[in-house]
């Protein structure tokens, strides 16, 4: 790999990363705050669906968390886990959920794809 292309893909890797990570935190403040506002549900109390939704949601949640320090594994954890609440979704109730909140919670995942995916680290990346 040339120096040009090393400069090249670090020219968009720094803000898709800081983007990244802006977009994962304000979801999760998101998240935490309802969270807290509401409480959360009683797991006896779920049915087999909303305890898979709620537990692929919690994927959703933790591949924002872990994005921060592997990007691709933590984008790759997040878009799975939302797909799988889609494929729930669809399955129950034959449409994808309402709203704008859902296609919002895949913009981090996206986001750290397209950061672990740009050129090599460097040494430093490694030890963050």
């Amino acid at each position: 790999m040339s120096d040009t292309t090393a400069a090249g893909s670090n020219g968009w890797h720094a803000p898709v990363r800081v983007l990244a990570k802006v977009a994962s935190a304000g979801l999760l403040a998101l998240v935490g705050a309802i969270a807290v506002g509401e409480g959360l549900p009683n797991p006896a109390s779920l049915t087999r669906t909303e305890a898979a939704q709620f537990l692929l949601f919690g994927g959703v949640c933790a591949g924002m968390a872990l994005g921060w320090k592997r990007e691709r594994l933590g984008g790759a954890i997040s878009l799975a886990s939302l797909a799988g609440f889609y494929g729930v979704e669809i399955a129950v109730n034959g449409k994808l959920p309402g709203g704008w909140v859902f296609p919002v919670l895949a913009l981090p995942g996206v986001l750290f794809l397209l950061a672990g995916r740009s050129g090599r680290r460097t040494a430093a990346d490694e030890r963050e």
